[in-house]
């Protein structure tokens, strides 16, 4: 029996949904986002990436800025946070050969991030591949102290060896972080294979735990339930499911298997999102699923489908290109030279 009361929503459409458009969501539009989920039962709104400044222009999501934050109207009622990508920070001006530089480094380029801290920011949100999560601890610290509550996502974590769960836990025991999610990012899993990865991980991690759902089978509400059927009590979700390749669970999906009133949701698939998903045509279908089924990650079916000088003659024969190549990772590179063999 599933208790309501215990079952937390992040909704993170303007995080996730901004790999369709660039993070160009007008400042009109995020102020009704906050207002509207303010009336609804989720207490935990994920706004955007804060990310270093790249050459190509990204919208103001894309970065969420304390300049954004600062003329936001937040309700205390809703817990507004960010994501940061662990990767961008260990990487960037890391001696790769050197652990402890690159530990250093880390907490270095997380405060870059943050040149104040702004009280408006309730929480962040590392994504991480599994081997990145043993340089986050000094930041985890780092951002408690400061008054942040810090979620752990573990990234592709349908291809996550068992054994590692055990040495992630045990890494993250003594942290406090706030949830530690199982991010299906590949839009691998099924039920089952959920299942098994959400048992080792309660062998030996006792605090609450995520699943951020990607919908490239389509199992993004059945794997959402399954886990919250198996005492996993955070789930991500996004309205119409607007998010990275096939998309996320959606919003309205999970408020109807929970009986929770949609008025508000409704209001912004009205007025913005439904237009959006008629522009970029986010959503499931039989090239998402064999990219899930093949293991290539769901931003090399994006930019196919995005493309529009490829004839769709040839998407078959690019995907089973990125298969030999091994696609796990998304690089331009791969995806320009599957395409021209």
């Amino acid at each position: 029996m599933i208790s309501f009361r215990k079952i937390k929503i992040i909704d993170c459409t303007l995080r996730d949904g901004g790999y369709y458009n660039d993070w160009n969501f007008s400042k009109k539009l995020i102020q009704d986002y906050i207002h509207q989920i303010s009336k609804t039962n989720i207490c935990y709104i994920e706004l955007g990436f804060r990310l270093f400044k790249k050459k190509k222009l990204l919208g103001l999501t894309a970065y969420t800025e304390d300049k954004l934050i600062n003329t936001l109207n937040i309700p205390n009622n809703l817990n507004i946070g960010i994501m940061i990508n662990a990767g961008e920070l260990i990487k960037k001006n890391s001696d790769f050969f050197d652990s402890k530089k690159r530990k250093e480094n880390t907490l270095s380029n997380l405060k870059k991030l943050f040149p104040s801290i702004n009280k408006k920011i309730k929480f962040v949100r590392f994504a991480c591949h599994f081997e990145e999560v043993f340089f986050l601890k000094s930041s985890i610290f780092w951002l408690k102290k400061n008054k942040i509550e810090v979620f752990i996502n573990i990234m592709q974590s349908s291809e996550i060896n068992l054994q590692n769960i055990k040495k992630i836990s045990l890494f993250l025991k003594n942290t406090g972080i706030k949830s530690l999610y199982i991010a299906d990012s590949l839009g691998a899993l099924k039920a089952t294979s959920l299942l098994k990865i959400i048992k080792k991980f309660k062998q030996y991690w006792l605090g609450e735990m995520g699943l951020h759902a990607h919908n490239n089978l389509n199992l993004a509400l059945n794997n959402s339930i399954t886990a919250l059927k198996n005492n996993v009590n955070w789930i991500d979700s996004t309205i119409l499911g607007m998010g990275r390749g096939p998309g996320n669970l959606t919003t309205e999906g999970i408020f109807k298997f929970l009986n929770y009133k949609n008025n508000s949701i409704n209001h912004l698939k009205d007025n913005y999102f439904n237009q959006l998903k008629k522009k970029y045509k986010w959503g499931p279908n039989k090239y998402y699923r064999l990219a899930a089924v093949n293991k290539i990650h769901p931003s090399y079916i994006q930019e196919i489908l995005a493309t529009k000088k490829l004839p769709s003659k040839n998407y078959i024969k690019i995907i089973n290109n990125l298969k030999k190549m091994g696609a796990k990772k998304y690089e331009v590179a791969k995806l320009l030279s599957a395409s021209l063999i």
